[in-house]
């Protein structure tokens, strides 16, 4: 009875011990049965044991799996699986049933079954051993049958998988099968390659299957990834425009790309992908969604159309990638994402939502065996010639940018002589403001392995979602490096035009070297500045005027971990910029955490300046939290404290310091209504005051709202209310004085992006800084497209204000009656995906008339009304116009990966002078026959390298 009891416990609590498990090895999947046979019928005769072929039912359909079994034991089961591999069949992997478990006998085409059972993928059923899935011989392949649908019936061996498991990829020697980048999916070898079909749709974010066949596969071999999709769709519905590279996310269209997380624990990683018209576009990635396309690397992606939609291929060189050192298999994710643009929508296998809150760390783990890259080096020789047309000289530049990776953990890279300019202008940019224009880094050297150095959150300029973002907050702005020169120290009598004080200061050279050591990133970097030179006039004419220019120092260093899926990580970062007029140092320490879950992260960094002339050090920080209620439902919190002494914009860019301020974000997105395809909801705002007065100095409530209809078309809705407050920043160091109350409300509607013709229109209207002041812009834009290789796009804005302040010098301000033009017109045409003329016009005219006049109180208070000055030093009249214009004619020839010949025409001004009767046509005028710059480039680039 004792020994019944024991017997019927073990039952009970260990059913396995009594019920022993089966081993199986499961050679293949397919979704036909015809084909399934096919196999069993070609590789039965070299097998001891018979196949037979089960059903299963997974999340992504019902397979037909072609088995080996059963075996003893789980080691007798591995050495049959090294058994198959050894006589040429790859791929099997393990399968562990219950016992009792039958599965359907196909042994042979035809013989009748013995019993049928269904068997579902249970938890531990796959273990990947090899690769997933096994290859079929391309010489046997066979035309699929027609079903009676006249649908035809797939051949393709199908991948599964257990999710969050790791895929094992199928590796291929260089040596015996060669693959093309041309778009066109024909190489025998991808058709030994499992497919992935899961496609669901992300964007809105319903999750619900595509309805067109998205075939997915992947395979490497030492030289890098091989990724291709054929992606169905009717021919007709495809939309094909060619864009500039990194622009094809900004324009409707069919795209493919993967995104790879090379650090195998979500850390950072990069992105490529390609459109049907065949654009390119790559950049980095970091966790969990911070995605960013500066970034270039030596990427290959080509697409092709097809009798049944499109397809692409890409060749991502493990050279180009950092990763972190790794034994025998190294593990890196992979996601990638799928537009179909006819029904503007996003698919995604995975299927990575980006309203949850985590992305980065869902994405599928695969496996990669022997990856261990070969030393990488590139040099990049090139010829810059030029001639200005301001100055009558003409200018001739040669230099170098080197790259060197010894291993997959370090890379260097170094600059000599280089030549940054004129190859792409900024976009015109009005400011009378206090407050300085951030524009983001385009020079690839500054560009290539720069995340390490983007420290927090906050440093990321992209703005994303229906809310409106602020200004960077970054230690690292690289567009300091070569930017505009200090202003010269000159004398009461000696006169520096503009066009000196704007122009670019040439760099003698640069270096960088980033890299990891185990749970350590690190980087360095250095840049060493020409001397400047100053063309002046003062008494008794022109002068030159000689200045040092700046040496710049950027150290970082980075400790990261996980634990059951969290993140942890605590970073230094220390610049220094040096010059004989004074030394800038600025140090910081940032530190990050997320749950395993993604609902909470915390980043935060600390920050200290030493600055010669400021006789304090100054300090300053901020903490921000995120959390992730539900899907589609985000708060944010941030604080932040800079003293009055804190400066980093030697290097960095800080809006402010001498401050407090607490802000925060709501945003709420919702999809599948039935009367719109999704809703974006933004609620933020912000409250600061400064630290030396304890002033309120601003606070404003923003709601943003961006509904997208079922037609396609979009509408945006933002309301936005600035309590009153003081300014202390508008007076350029002359005071402070309150300002109104003002609101500001924007509404635009932009049609249908996937046709011929697009329109939208935008309605502003606020208020201004002092009582009674207001505004309003009205905007028109209309863009063209008649074919994939040519658009047009054309905008317009025409707007008034009434009570615009502005700093009128000293303790003066005054009030204008103001109204503007700004119109743009951009025209491409690409002669191939690697081939792009462009022509680009902006214009902002200003005509602005004097109205009321204030003086700054000497204590904070409410701006004093005077009487306009008419002393001995005043103008007649404080009418003025401003007429500032960039226009730019490029053309660039990607003549092999990172290898460009540029023919560049630039022309900018930017004249600020009293109005008078001048007319809007006399304004522009006067600043086409005044430029700042009218200069001609040819420049031409190779990369040699291995």
């Amino acid at each position: 009875m004792r020994l019944f009891v024991v017997l019927l416990c073990l039952i009970i609590l260990y059913p396995n011990a009594i019920y022993a498990d089966s081993y199986w090895l499961s050679l293949a999947s397919f979704k036909s049965v015809e084909y399934a046979q096919q196999y069993v019928s070609e590789k039965g005769d070299q097998l001891l044991k018979p196949l037979i072929i089960r059903k299963a039912n997974t999340d992504k359909g019902r397979f037909h799996r072609v088995m080996m079994g059963p075996f003893a034991n789980e080691q007798t089961a591995r050495q049959n699986l090294s058994n198959l591999t050894a006589i040429g069949v790859n791929g099997a992997w393990l399968v562990v049933e219950p016992e009792e478990v039958v599965a359907t006998d196909y042994t042979r085409p035809g013989t009748p079954a013995r019993k049928e059972v269904i068997t579902p993928v249970t938890k531990q059923a796959i273990r990947p051993a090899a690769q997933n899935i096994a290859r079929l011989d391309p010489a046997k392949q066979i035309t699929p049958p027609t079903a009676p649908n006249g649908e035809r019936d797939s051949r393709e061996v199908f991948a599964e998988f257990e999710a969050g498991q790791p895929i094992r990829l199928t590796k291929f020697n260089r040596d015996e099968h060669t693959v093309k980048i041309d778009g066109v999916i024909d190489e025998p070898v991808w058709r030994t390659v499992p497919v992935i079909d899961d496609y669901r749709v992300v964007q809105p974010d319903t999750l619900v299957k595509g309805n067109h066949k998205t075939h997915l596969r992947m395979m490497y071999n030492d030289r890098g990834l091989y990724v291709s999709s054929v992606m169905e769709q009717p021919p007709e519905s495809i939309i094909r425009r060619l864009t500039g590279r990194d622009m094809f996310f900004t324009v409707n269209q069919e795209n493919f790309g993967v995104m790879l997380d090379t650090s195998g624990d979500s850390k950072y990683g990069y992105f490529f992908g390609v459109t049907s018209s065949g654009s390119i576009m790559d950049g980095t990635m970091l966790p969990e969604r911070r995605f960013s396309s500066d970034w270039d690397g030596a990427v290959q992606a080509r697409s092709s159309l097809t009798s049944t939609g499109w397809s692409a291929e890409i060749f991502i060189p493990w050279g180009i990638l950092s990763m972190p050192t790794s034994g025998d298999i190294r593990t890196m994710k992979v996601a990638t994402m799928r537009k179909v643009a006819y029904k503007e929508e996003e698919w995604g296998w995975p299927p990575l939502l980006s309203t949850n809150a985590r992305f980065m760390s869902l994405m599928q783990p695969i496996e990669l065996e022997n990856i261990s890259p070969r030393q990488q080096w590139s040099i990049y020789p090139f010829l810059s010639t030029s001639y200005d047309w301001v100055d009558d000289v003409a200018d001739a530049r040669p230099g170098a940018d080197l790259f060197w990776r010894p291993s997959s953990n370090f890379q260097l890279n170094a600059t000599i002589n280089p030549d940054f300019g004129n190859v792409e202008s900024d976009g015109v940019v009005l400011n009378l403001t206090a407050t300085e224009t951030f524009f983001p880094e385009k020079r690839l050297f500054f560009l290539e392995g720069q995340e390490v150095f983007n420290a927090t959150p906050r440093s990321d300029t992209q703005s994303r979602g229906v809310g409106t973002g602020g200004l960077p907050y970054t230690m690292v702005n690289t567009r300091r490096i070569g930017g505009k020169p200090r202003s010269p120290q000159v004398a009461a009598d000696v006169v520096v035009p503009q066009r000196e004080r704007v122009q670019r200061t040439e760099l003698i050279g640069a270096l960088k070297t980033t890299g990891q050591v185990g749970s350590f990133r690190y980087g360095l970097m250095g840049a060493f500045e020409d001397e400047v030179k100053f063309d002046v006039e003062g008494d008794p004419g022109p002068q030159n005027l000689h200045q040092d220019g700046n040496d710049y120092g950027v150290a970082r260093l980075l400790y990261e971990t996980s634990q059951r899926g969290d993140y942890r990580a605590i970073g230094v970062l220390s610049t220094a910029v040096l010059n004989p007029d004074r030394d800038a140092l600025v140090q910081g320490v940032d530190w990050h955490y997320r749950t395993s879950a993604g609902d909470l992260r915390i980043d935060g960094q600390y920050m200290t300046s030493d600055i010669d002339g400021i006789d304090k050090r100054g300090y300053g920080g901020f903490l921000d939290l995120e959390m992730t209620y539900r899907q589609g439902l985000v708060q944010r919190i941030g604080l932040e404290y800079f003293d009055e002494n804190i400066d980093i914009n030697d290097l960095g860019f800080l809006q402010r310091n001498d401050e407090y301020r607490i802000r925060s974000a709501l945003s709420w997105s919702t999809s599948n209504m039935s009367w719109a395809r999704d809703n974006q909801f933004d609620i933020r705002g912000f409250a600061q005051k400064s630290v030396t007065q304890s002033l309120f100095t601003g606070g404003s409530v923003f709601l943003s709202n961006r509904l997208n209809l079922n037609n396609l078309s979009q509408l945006t809705t933002r309301v936005g209310y600035s309590a009153g407050s003081y300014d202390d920043l508008n007076s350029f160091g002359n005071g402070t004085f309150r300002i109104d109350d003002k609101i500001d409300v924007t509404l635009q509607w932009n049609s249908d992006s996937t046709e011929t013709w697009q329109y939208g229109v935008t309605a502003n209207y606020k208020t201004e800084d002092v009582e009674d002041g207001d505004g309003y812009a009205l905007s028109a834009n209309l863009k063209w497209q008649p074919s994939y290789q040519f658009s047009l796009d054309l905008g317009v804005t025409y707007g008034e204000r009434d009570g615009w302040l502005l700093h009128q010098g000293g303790h003066q301000m005054g009030t204008s009656k103001a109204r503007q033009w700004i119109p743009n017109l951009s025209v491409e045409y690409y002669f191939t995906a690697q081939q792009q003329l462009k022509l680009g016009v902006s214009w902002v005219g200003i005509k602005a008339k004097e109205q009321d006049f204030y003086r700054i109180p000497n204590q904070p208070g409410k701006l004093i009304p005077i009487a306009k000055p008419n002393g001995p030093a005043d103008p007649s009249n404080y009418d003025f116009s401003v007429s500032q214009y960039s226009l730019q004619v490029r053309y660039r020839w990607e003549i092999a990966p990172l290898s460009d010949i540029f023919l560049v025409y630039t022309r900018q001004a930017d004249l600020r002078a009293l109005l008078g009767e001048s007319k809007f046509d006399q304004i522009f005028d006067n600043a086409w026959r005044d430029p700042l710059e009218d200069i001609f480039v040819f420049k031409v680039r190779y990369r040699f390298g291995s």
